[in-house]
């Protein structure tokens, strides 16, 4: 999102004309002369040319990075067994009916709705909001600061897990909760009602837009998505410990279907649709997501029991 958002401001400053500005068609008179922004051929020409350079450049650096064996991980070659494309098949198929994975199920299914509301959805208000038409350079402050908030929110994940135990686990959903309910809330109360689905100019229910709220809303964003992300990464790696690489691709696979849905209801919902939609599956994939770490955390404890007791250990504290 960083190198995006600079990407995008470059382009933006090599074109030295004035931003391209259309009239909103269907409008009352009184607001005939207002105009929105307008992205030119060329701006969209070189923005999916650089995007696509980039993308080269990184599956270039990623086939050609060298692949090496770290001492003690647990993802290690020396771990793994050579299995054919059919038995790797049956794994993936085993895991996508296991109880856990059906459980966070919702987990997986919000995120994709909430990855693709921010990617999509909200940058596209930015553009089709009339106050905001004519700051040229918002879209990639968008981006510099969702990548700033994801930034951000992984050095705090990574400094607290080593002072507070399983930090990544239920602390970090609850993070991820409460600051997705701000970011809902703020906009309810910011963003126009159709600025989803057409150029407005009709105001927001309670806060009128401005640029500052826009970008600190992006902010908040990188922080929830960063909560989000790391929680889904984690317990997949404990739900199923002996098919990670499966489980964090049937979650994928939940994400991208879920984001797909969403684009095809996107011409029907206004923002307190999108809303709505949000908070429940954030609603229901938080329950969901607690009750299976807390049933995964304590398997773990009995299988350190077990394990102990077949030591003849006796454990000081679980």
């Amino acid at each position: 999102m960083i190198v995006g958002g600079a990407i995008l401001a470059g382009i933006f400053s090599l074109n030295h004309s004035a931003p391209e500005l259309s009239p909103l068609l269907n409008t009352t008179s009184a607001h005939a002369g207002h105009a929105y922004r307008q992205f030119s051929d060329m701006e969209i020409r070189m923005m999916y040319g650089a995007f696509t350079a980039v993308t080269l450049c990184a599956n270039l650096i990623f086939a050609l990075a060298p692949s090496r064996e770290i001492p003690d991980c647990i993802e290690g070659k020396h771990n793994k067994l050579r299995r054919t494309f059919k038995e790797e098949l049956d794994m993936v198929l085993a895991a996508f009916v296991n109880k856990r994975m059906i459980a966070l199920s919702p987990l997986f299914l919000h995120l994709g709705f909430y990855t693709s509301f921010w990617v999509c959805v909200y940058p596209t208000t930015l553009v089709f909001t009339k106050s905001l038409s004519n700051h040229i350079y918002l879209p990639a402050f968008y981006s510099l600061t969702v990548g700033t908030g994801e930034v951000v929110m992984g050095i705090i994940i990574s400094t607290l897990s080593k002072r507070i135990k399983d930090f990544g686990l239920k602390p970090t959903m609850f993070c991820g909760f409460g600051l997705t309910s701000v970011i809902l809330a703020v906009m309810v109360a910011a963003v126009p009602k159709s600025a989803t689905v057409g150029l407005t100019d009709e105001p927001a229910w309670l806060v009128q837009p401005s640029v500052v709220l826009s970008v600190f809303t992006a902010f908040l964003i990188g922080l929830a998505d960063s909560c989000v992300n790391n929680v889904r990464t984690v317990i997949c790696a404990l739900a199923l410990p002996d098919h990670r690489a499966q489980a964090f691709a049937i979650s994928k696979f939940y994400q991208a279907f879920a984001g797909t849905i969403l684009m095809f209801l996107s011409p029907y919902l206004s923002i307190y649709h999108y809303s709505a939609l949000l908070f429940f599956t954030l609603c229901l994939s938080t329950s969901c997501f607690v009750h299976v770490a807390g049933r995964t955390k304590r398997m773990e404890r009995e299988s350190i029991r077990q394990y102990l007791d077949a030591k003849d250990v006796l454990p000081e504290k679980y």
